[in-house]
């Protein structure tokens, strides 16, 4: 049986080749993406890709998307507590 896994999705060729190549693993089953998006100008964080464009490509892919809106536009941005609360939310639901 396959183990299932959430992926971290930056929008970019290198998660679709890593895609790829987890697909063709009796190991694995990837279930959903996981992608952090800018709160402010909602743009994947890694690569600056327009969150409608990230949208269309969970649909054409076929998986779920989890979303992970990062603040921004404040004196402290996204610290690394934040970051680490929303992440860690965000693998509760996962693991739900």
């Amino acid at each position: 049986m396959k183990k299932p896994v959430v992926m971290s999705w930056s929008g970019g060729k290198d998660s679709a080749m890593a895609l790829h190549e987890l697909s063709k693993t009796d190991e694995y089953e990837v279930v959903g993406l996981l992608t952090t998006v800018s709160e402010e100008f909602h743009r994947i964080s890694h690569h600056g890709v327009r969150e409608a464009l990230l949208d269309q490509q969970a649909e054409a892919i076929g998986l779920p998307l989890e979303k992970l809106y990062l603040p921004s536009g404040d004196s402290d941005g996204c610290t690394n507590e934040i970051y680490n609360a929303l992440m860690e939310g965000a693998m509760a639901r996962c693991r739900a």
